[in-house]
């Protein structure tokens, strides 16, 4: 492997993957996507992606790769386990074998649901209740072991085409009456913003740690976030209600209040994220 950075995307279609791609594309850095299927362990067994990998020749991996969602993983636990937990195993090692830099995409998920106002910092002990998050834990501690692999944790990240605000906007624009949990907590950033710091991380490696948190500068409820990206005109349409009224028998304890503090200052204001997507698309 030669010594120019170039960065690897493995997840280059999924929401902070392709964003990361698109920001270096804008800044022309030196980067690539890479799709991986992995239906079973069979395809943890072979040298496949290392062959792959070693052609493309990156000197960093960002392993964006990921099942997403509380009820996806749930009812898809072993698919979880699998693409969460095992697979950024097979990934560390392929990059500490080739000598290259894996950075693993992760989640405020990790934590359990949060019962004061303290913010989760790199140094709290991860004890997730959910499937989601038991498995994005495992693919921390699968990666963690090896040296030069490092873990960046993310808030819920805003956008407006993907995830679940642009379903609530859609249904405010159309219906007269929506219900947002008001209990659901974060430190929300925008897609763009995260992409943009991620890299600028990765380059530069300023404040770097082996568990690194990406965040926002504000904890702020759903509906809170909601009332934040719509038309003044729309706010009297939203009104605030429990999460469990949306899930009145849990299959699992649900992660409710997340949001985490940086140690290092990684830190994106909202009002920036705000600005991102209000210009997203435009």
């Amino acid at each position: 492997m030669d010594s120019i950075e170039k960065i690897l995307i493995i997840g280059p279609s999924g929401l902070i993957g392709s964003k990361i791609l698109q920001y270096c594309k804008l800044k022309k850095i030196n980067a690539n996507g890479l799709s991986v299927r992995v239906t079973s362990k069979d395809d943890l067994n072979n040298d496949i992606l290392k062959d792959k990998i070693y052609k493309l020749n990156p000197s960093t991996i960002i392993n964006c790769a990921a099942l997403l969602g509380m009820k996806e993983c749930y009812e898809n636990s072993e698919d979880a386990f699998l693409i969460n937990g095992y697979f950024p195993k097979y990934l560390s090692d392929i990059c500490e074998e080739l000598e290259l830099k894996l950075f693993q995409i992760s989640t405020e998920a990790v934590f359990p649901s949060n019962k004061t106002t303290k913010l989760f910092n790199e140094s709290d002990i991860p004890k997730p209740s959910t499937i989601y998050g038991k498995s994005k834990l495992l693919g921390e501690e699968n990666v963690k072991k090896n040296s030069n692999s490092f873990i960046i944790r993310l808030p819920r990240i805003i956008d407006k085409f993907r995830q679940i605000i642009p379903v609530l906007i859609n249904k405010i624009c159309s219906e007269d009456k929506v219900l947002i949990s008001n209990d659901t907590f974060s430190t929300p950033i925008h897609s763009e913003c995260a992409a943009e710091e991620l890299v600028k991380l990765i380059l530069h490696k300023t404040g770097l740690k082996k568990i690194t948190h990406l965040t926002g500068d504000k904890i702020l409820s759903l509906f809170e976030i909601i009332l934040q990206l719509i038309p003044t005109k729309d706010v009297e349409k939203v009104h605030p209600i429990s999460a469990s009224f949306f899930n009145k028998d849990p299959n699992e304890e649900p992660f409710l209040n997340g949001g985490m503090s940086s140690s290092n200052n990684h830190v994106i204001n909202f009002e920036r994220s705000i600005l991102a997507f209000k210009n997203q698309g435009v």
